[in-house]
């Protein structure tokens, strides 16, 4: 139960050396610094892959 909170309590934003991609374009990032936020391309939020 300890890991489901700790888990819902972290902090939205990007995470170094995860990918994320584009639904429209198929567009690829590699995120190199982490930060707060969401990634977006063609105006929508991109997925982890």
């Amino acid at each position: 139960m300890a890991t489901q909170e700790a888990e819902e309590k972290k902090p939205a934003g990007t995470q170094a050396g995860k990918r994320y991609k584009c639904a429209k374009c198929a567009s690829e990032v590699l995120v190199t610094k982490p930060g707060q936020g969401a990634l977006k391309c063609c105006g929508e939020v991109m997925a982890q892959k």
